[in-house]
């Protein structure tokens, strides 16, 4: 968690981390379908309205963190709360998609690697 003793520098640092992470995934090239929000003219796209409750894609997580850069109030607080989005997008992938879908094969490795990428910057440890 947040203390006081750890310079606003090292914590600058985590979340430099982060947002390379995040520019990491957006570039993986199995994340091509979880860059953007879902297009709203495409034919299932009530239908996901209707099941996915929460939206969530790479994009909006980036540009959330590009808020908190350049200085405008923190969407996140936490890194928890950016590895919880990311983890979102898979969910609702998941969610939507049936089991074996090529979508749900591509959020397979996309989650290996985003997982991968997050402990070996040690973004919790340094948080």
């Amino acid at each position: 968690g947040y203390s006081r003793s750890k310079s606003s520098r090292l914590l600058a640092k985590v979340w430099t981390s982060i947002r390379n992470i995040v520019s990491q995934l957006k570039k993986h090239p199995a994340s091509k379908a979880f860059i953007e929000p879902i297009d709203p003219n495409a034919p299932f796209a009530k239908e996901y309205a209707r099941v996915i409750k929460k939206p969530m894609n790479l994009r909006e997580i980036s540009l959330r963190l590009e808020r908190e850069a350049s200085g405008a109030p923190a969407v996140y607080k936490t890194p928890r709360e950016i590895f919880d989005d990311v983890r979102l997008v898979w969910r609702n992938a998941r969610t939507f998609n049936p089991k074996g879908h090529w979508i749900c094969e591509q959020v397979d490795v996309l989650e290996e690697s985003f997982e991968s990428m997050w402990l070996s910057s040690q973004v919790d440890a340094r948080w």
